[in-house]
């Protein structure tokens, strides 16, 4: 069969998804020219005359005077159990099926709202966080049928209030982010009482650690420990698992996939909290270091 060419325009709109999509990149063209100008005018002298001034400034005091600056230190880390205190086969003392920690934030209460719309009452599940009076009003606007709804007082600073409520329930979904700062002792408390996990995190280096460190007790107890459950990961793996599905009914295969998204909306508080934590976190923090955990089946 003879090499068929398509004409330039035709391959440009089968190449390129945002023209074969008709979708219109904000700012692109000539509607860019008034927000660029308006930066150079307006940003160019701002980091010349002010940003840059007080970075120099700032650095020179810092090593001439290095008594003025507090160095932080990395917080104690908790030792990782030799054994496990429950497996996922003890049931007996579990109370709940599942504990939604981190239930008053943004993402918390989205999930709140789901978990009341699509489950009910037919699962055994309760909310948890820090402030009582918080979680009472988020169990407020559930409805009268959730009146008692249980409430769990955890904070992540108190490892006692997290191991309890790892070992009251079957599952724990946590939203509370940064999860370097308030997801590790909940990983623990769930890889030591055999109590699957997921969160929403996209802290990478943050989840390399966590599979380094508690891989092996996960595996022990037989806690299911699944990062990545948000936005940043899970449209993405549905949507490629569905199209090589579809693929491989037609007897094909996936080869490689590249997805583009078109969002509106702004950082939730956890979001920017969570970038702020990352551009602060000192360069050879435990988080930031490059290592390749081992393939994680039980953890």
């Amino acid at each position: 069969m003879p090499y068929l060419e398509l004409p330039s325009d035709m391959a440009e709109k089968l190449d390129n998804p945002l023209v074969r999509d008709k979708k219109v990149v904000p700012l692109a063209g000539f509607s860019a020219l008034p927000a660029a100008a308006f930066l150079t005018a307006v940003g160019v002298p701002t980091w010349l005359f002010v940003l840059l001034p007080t970075a120099v400034v700032s650095q020179a005091v810092k090593y001439l005077i290095p008594s003025l600056f507090v160095k932080k230190e990395a917080p104690k880390e908790d030792p990782v159990p030799e054994a496990p205190a429950l497996t996922a086969a003890d049931t007996s003392s579990r109370q709940l099926d599942l504990v939604l920690f981190g239930a008053t934030g943004f993402t918390g209460q989205l999930a709140c709202s789901y978990l009341a719309k699509t489950y009910g009452r037919t699962v055994k599940w309760a909310i948890a966080g820090r402030r009582r009076d918080a979680l009472e009003k988020i169990r407020a606007s559930l409805g009268p049928q959730f009146s008692d709804l249980p409430i769990i007082i955890a904070d992540s600073s108190d490892f006692a209030s997290v191991r309890a409520m790892a070992r009251n329930t079957r599952v724990v979904i946590t939203t509370a982010g940064p999860f370097e700062l308030y997801g590790t002792r909940v990983v623990s408390a769930c890889a030591e009482h055999g109590t699957h996990y997921c969160d929403i995190t996209g802290e990478v280096d943050w989840v390399r650690l966590m599979v380094e460190k508690y891989d092996g007790l996960a595996r022990k107890s037989g806690a299911r420990i699944v990062h990545f459950c948000g936005h940043d990961c899970v449209p993405w793996d549905i949507t490629v698992l569905a199209l090589a599905k579809e693929l491989a009914s037609r007897g094909d295969s996936l080869v490689e996939a590249n997805c583009y998204t078109d969002t509106r909306g702004s950082f939730s508080g956890g979001t920017l909290a969570t970038m702020l934590r990352a551009l602060d976190r000192p360069a050879g923090s435990a988080a930031a270091a490059k290592t390749t955990p081992k393939a994680a089946g039980g953890g």
